[in-house]
C-alpha cells in the first residue's frame, strides 16, 4: 500500500500497525541521545508498551480441548448421543444426493420423510461425519436442493449462449485500450493571475488592416444621406 495512490490522488504514507508504531517510538526514545542532526518531533501517540501491563485475565473464548468431540455440548443440551444439526458437511450432502437419486429412480411423487429420517439416523450411528436429523430439517434442505438443481439445469441449457459472452467480457486484450496509470501525483489547478478579460468578436463587416490583403486600400466610406422629415398630410373627409 505504501507508495500507491489512493482515490484522492495522493500516495499512501506510513501504515496502520499499532505494534509497529509502538516499536518505532521505543527505538526513537532509546536512540535519542545518539542520533545527530535535527529530528522531527514524535507524533502524539500513546504507547501502551510503556505502561504497566494489567494482571487481569483476558476475557475471550476458551480453547476447546482436543479430546472433546465437536458439538458435544449441543448434544448434551439436546439430550442425544450426537447433535441434531442442519445438512452442512460434504458427507451429508453426498448422502442426501444419494437419497434423492434413489427417490427419482423409484418414481415416487413425494418422498417418505419418516422413512428417510430413520435411514439417515442409521447412517449417523456409524459415520462420525453424519449427524442426526429431523423430518423438518430434511424437508428444508430438500427445497434448497431443488433450487440449486434448477439453477444448474438453467446454466447447462444456456451454456452455448453464455460462453461466447464470457469469453468476450474476460478477454485480456480489451485492457490494451485502457488509459495508463499516472506515474506522478495529480497537481491541482492554480490561478496565477486575475480575471481574464474576454475580447468581443470582430464583426465580419469590419475588416482590420491586419486581415486585409497587401496592396488593397481601404474602400472609402459612403456618407449616409440626410434624413428628411416629410410634412404630415391631412386627409379630407367629404360628407
Amino acid at each position: 500500500m505504501v507508495g500507491t495512490m489512493n482515490t484522492t490522488g495522493t500516495r499512501y504514507r506510513g501504515h496502520f500497525s499499532i505494534w509497529l508504531t509502538n516499536k518505532i517510538q521505543e527505538l526513537r526514545l532509546y536512540l535519542k541521545d545518539v542520533l545527530v542532526g535535527p529530528q522531527t518531533p514524535d507524533p502524539p501517540w500513546v504507547n501502551g508498551n510503556l505502561y504497566q501491563q494489567t494482571t487481569e485475565v483476558p476475557i475471550g473464548i476458551l480453547p476447546v480441548l482436543k479430546d472433546v468431540q465437536a458439538y458435544d455440548y449441543l448434544a448434551k443440551c439436546q439430550g442425544t448421543r450426537k447433535a441434531i444439526l442442519l445438512v452442512h458437511t460434504p458427507s451429508e450432502r453426498a448422502l442426501f444426493r444419494n437419497f434423492k437419486q434413489k427417490s427419482l429412480s423409484s418414481h415416487l411423487s413425494s418422498p417418505d420423510w419418516k422413512q428417510e429420517v430413520k435411514i439417515w439416523n442409521g447412517y449417523a450411528d456409524s459415520n462420525p461425519d453424519i449427524h442426526y436429523r429431523l423430518t423438518e430439517q430434511l424437508q428444508l434442505y430438500f427445497s434448497h436442493w431443488k433450487s440449486t438443481l434448477n439453477t444448474k439445469e438453467s446454466l447447462s441449457m444456456t451454456e452455448m449462449v453464455r460462453l461466447p459472452l464470457i469469453h468476450e467480457l474476460t478477454d485480456l486484450t480489451r485492457t490494451l485500450n485502457a488509459p495508463p496509470v499516472p506515474e506522478r501525483d495529480f497537481q491541482p489547478h492554480l490561478i496565477n493571475g486575475g480575471l481574464i478579460t474576454a475580447t468581443p468578436p470582430s464583426s465580419p463587416l469590419i475588416q482590420s488592416d491586419a486581415g486585409r490583403p497587401p496592396g488593397v486600400d481601404e474602400p472609402p466610406s459612403t456618407p449616409m444621406p440626410p434624413y428628411k422629415v416629410q410634412p404630415a398630410q391631412h386627409s379630407v373627409v367629404h360628407q
